[in-house]
């Protein structure tokens, strides 16, 4: 990302900084918009996109994003691994069941 830039190790610092503080983001699910992007003043360097500006590639990442959503709230999977020939691999939380009293 940062191949040529002088700053780049000052750079990913910043920006790993920014996207790991617990105090920016509460959960692991809230997606990052392109405001939160553009608050991060090491990232001036990158081009980012806003998708607002392309309908259908937003309606795209959008419906990507609400299935994840879905997902992972009502279903037991907690780990999706997906490849390029659309083959996806979901791992889920195996139910414990006890049998018998519990002391």
């Amino acid at each position: 990302m940062f191949k040529e830039d002088p700053k780049r190790e000052i750079r990913a610092r910043v920006i790993s900084n920014y996207l790991s503080n617990h105090n920016n983001f509460k959960s692991h699910a809230k997606r990052i918009g392109i405001n939160d992007i553009r608050e991060i003043k090491a990232l001036e360097a990158i081009n980012v996109e806003d998708m607002r500006k392309d309908p259908e590639f937003q309606n795209k990442v959008w419906g990507l994003y609400h299935a994840i959503s879905l997902t992972f709230n009502f279903t037991p999977a907690y780990k999706i691994f997906e490849n390029t020939s659309g083959r996806a691999l979901i791992r889920l939380v195996q139910p414990i069941q006890v049998v018998g009293p519990v002391k």
